[in-house]
């Protein structure tokens, strides 16, 4: 009983010390958002071309500039997040803790956890990165599709940096969260089938053995 209450301490303080990693991510939004310059981009040559470059993988980037009171400031903080983010993603995968593996239903291995994982990938990459297209210059079409929070980003510098800066890092974290996952699915299904059909044994081994793999990576 102690072992297991001392493992669920270092488990959590290893999340908690994961989670800690992006406070620094979200203070240079903040700073970005505030102090960046309206005519930043002018200014600079080698800025200029690394935001194009970053705009031109992550189309969101330019579309919220369209609709944004200070359209220069969002493409600088824009190319900057996205492109500092996999580092921060990075650095949090390896800090946290593996999930652990428990026994669930098959309704949840089949179904649940896949639908879980493909809802992450949509609001931790595809949506932020590629499906906001607020077409209209019109800051009035943002607002009257009831997109406050975007609203609040894209008309307020103090709002792209408490708001945007949150925003881009639960991206990164639905972003770990697909990623460690991936062992996990493994693990799970050893656990949940291997055991319980020994025949499916020998269909899973090829998985099994990559996830023992995967495992002692971590």
């Amino acid at each position: 009983m102690l072992s297991e209450m001392r493992d669920m301490r270092a488990v959590r303080e290893r999340w908690n010390l994961a989670l800690c990693l992006y406070i620094p991510y979200v203070l240079l939004g903040a700073v970005i958002a505030l102090a960046a310059s309206d005519d930043g981009l002018g200014k600079s040559a080698t800025l200029s071309l690394f935001v194009t470059t970053v705009s031109a993988v992550i189309p969101s980037i330019q579309s919220l500039a369209n609709v944004s009171a200070f359209p220069e400031v969002v493409r600088i903080y824009g190319a900057v997040m996205w492109a500092v983010q996999p580092l921060i993603t990075a650095a949090v995968i390896v800090v946290a803790p593996r999930i652990p593996v428990l026994r669930v239903s098959r309704v949840w291995l089949f179904l649940g956890f896949p639908a879980f994982v493909a809802v992450l990938i949509v609001l931790g990459i595809l949506l932020p990165a590629f499906w906001i297209e607020p077409s209209s210059a019109d800051l009035s079409y943002v607002k009257g599709r009831g997109r406050v929070g975007l609203t609040i980003v894209v008309e307020n510098r103090l709002g792209l940096a408490t708001l945007g800066s949150l925003v881009m890092a639960v991206i990164s974290f639905c972003q770990v969260i697909v990623i460690k996952s991936i062992p996990y699915y493994v693990r799970l299904l050893r656990l949940n089938l291997a055991r319980t059909r020994p025949g499916v044994h020998n269909l899973l081994e090829p998985i099994m053995r990559t996830g023992k793999e995967s495992s002692r990576e971590q």
